[in-house]
Parts: C-alpha cells; sequence; structure tokens
C-alpha cells in the first residue's frame, strides 16, 4: 500500500509503505517508510505524485532497511504410508516416494520385515494386520499422531486365495474380500477426513487383472479384487471434488520377487 501527499512547507511530502509480505527475508515484515519529496516530484498542477522520482527513491530506501522479521512456519513434509510392504512393489513405492522427498511409513504385518525397509528408507515401520479392522483404524490414528496427516495412501495388500469351490472354503472368500476391500474402506474411512481438510491427497491402489474378469482358479482372488476396483471407482468419483486422488492400477502379470522366481524358475 503506498500513501502520498504534499506536505505544506516547500511542496514536501510523505511516502508511508507497508510491505505485507516478503518471502525473501523468510516470514512476514511490515516496514514504514518516510522519504521527503521535493517540488520537482509533484505535478505542478494537480499536486500528485510523479511515479518515476518516487520509485527510484523508494528503491534507494528499502535497500538501506534494517527490517524485524518473524520466522517463517516450517515447511510440512508430506507423509506417505505404504500398507503391504515387501520385496516386490511395495519396497519399490517406499524408495520412489522416499527419493520425492516424503516421510515414508513401511506397514506390514512381520515386525523384522517391515524395519528392514524402513530402515532402507529412512522411514518409520509399523506393523498391522489388514484383516482386523480395529488394527487399521489404530494403525492410522498412531500414523496420525506420531508421523502426522496422511498425503498419500499406497494400498499394496493382496491375498493369495486360489482355487475353486471345491478347494476353497468361506473363510477364504472372506480373506480375499477383507484384505482387498474393507481393510481398503477402513484405511479410507481414516485418511480421506484430513485429505479434504488439507485441500487434497491421493490413493492408490494396486490392483490385479482379476478385478476385470475371473478365470478358473480365482473364484476367491476376483471376488476379492472387483470389490476392491468397484470400491476404488467409489471413492474416486465422489472425492475427486476436494482434491482427493484415488488410482488402481492394474498389475497384468508377475513381479519379479523371490517367490515369482521359485513358482517360475524359467
Amino acid at each position: 500500500m503506498l500513501a502520498a501527499s504534499p506536505g505544506k512547507r516547500g511542496g514536501r511530502s510523505v511516502l508511508t509503505q507497508a510491505v505485507e509480505q516478503a518471502p525473501h527475508f523468510g516470514g512476514r515484515v511490515v516496514a514504514s517508510l518516510s522519504i521527503p519529496l521535493s517540488n520537482k516530484n509533484l505535478d505542478p498542477n494537480t499536486g500528485a505524485v510523479v511515479t518515476e522520482p518516487l520509485h527510484a527513491k523508494l528503491v534507494e530506501a528499502v535497500s538501506k532497511l534494517e527490517i524485524a522479521t518473524e520466522p517463517a512456519e516450517p515447511v510440512r513434509k508430506k507423509v506417505a504410508v505404504v500398507v503391504g510392504v515387501g520385496p516386490g512393489i511395495g519396497s519399490a513405492l517406499a524408495r520412489r516416494f522416499a527419493k520425492e522427498g516424503y516421510q515414508v511409513v513401511c506397514v506390514a504385518r512381520s515386525e523384522e520385515k517391515v524395519k528392514a525397509f524402513a530402515d532402507e528408507v529412512s522411514g518409520v515401520g509399523m506393523t498391522c494386520d489388514v484383516t482386523r479392522g480395529e488394527e487399521v483404524e489404530d494403525l492410522f490414528k498412531r500414523v496420525t499422531a506420531e508421523v502426522g496427516a496422511v498425503d498419500v495412501l499406497l494400498w499394496n495388500v493382496g491375498s493369495s486365495v486360489f482355487g475353486d469351490l471345491g478347494s476353497i472354503s468361506v473363510d477364504g472368500l472372506d480373506l480375499a474380500y477383507q484384505t482387498n476391500a474393507r481393510g481398503l474402506f477402513i484405511a479410507a474411512q481414516s485418511v480421506v477426513p484430513d485429505m479434504r481438510r488439507l485441500g487434497g491427497g491421493s490413493i492408490i491402489i494396486t490392483g490385479a487383472t482379476a478385478s476385470l474378469r475371473g478365470k478358473p482358479g480365482t473364484t476367491a482372488f476376483a471376488a476379492g479384487k472387483a470389490a476392491q476396483r468397484s470400491l476404488a471407482e467409489s471413492l474416486a468419483r465422489t472425492y475427486w471434488p476436494d482434491g482427493v486422488h484415488v488410482a488402481l492400477i492394474v498389475v497384468d502379470g508377475p513381479v519379479d520377487a523371490d517367490a515369482a522366481r521359485k513358482k517360475m524358475p524359467n
């Protein structure tokens, strides 16, 4: 804000400038300048300030100011939670988000496994069995309290229940649903409110081709993955106006990890 008016003596005036934002000083700045102006700086007909000479005086005065600043608030480090960290996709996600500057929380059932991956990316390791709803709720309460609000949720959990009606039980079907859809539902309930409050966030889900079509041997697995895909579509269409991006990525093929190499040695 600039304010200038001609003075009573010799046509002199006082310029007052309030500087509201000064990012280069690392904080909020308020400064007041008093600059005497000669008659040469005023329009002889209107008494208005002539811009060019005034600008030069202002630049000179600002360069001599000693400005007191308030410390800037620290920049919040974004948080990415990888649920289902293992030697394949999960660890690759953890490494990538750590490289991008995120504080990464690695989650798995095994404390020993999760600690190793968390140490690798200088992240935080936590354990959780996603088939237990109360553990999923407690997990995200702990993440929020100890690390911060979740910006990115990476749901890389899947069941390995394969077979047909004669080889799998109802418990197997329940397991496929709990890991792929029910656990994701509870996790989304836990993180979406903060994402909306912060103006955005992302939920990225590792899907499978079985979510699009079932084939022999995927009676339970396909059902769980199809439920997961439908849930992801609903979440995406519901929360995109709030800046929450939901994506399901279909992985159509084996992942190069020890388990896959043992099944397919050639």
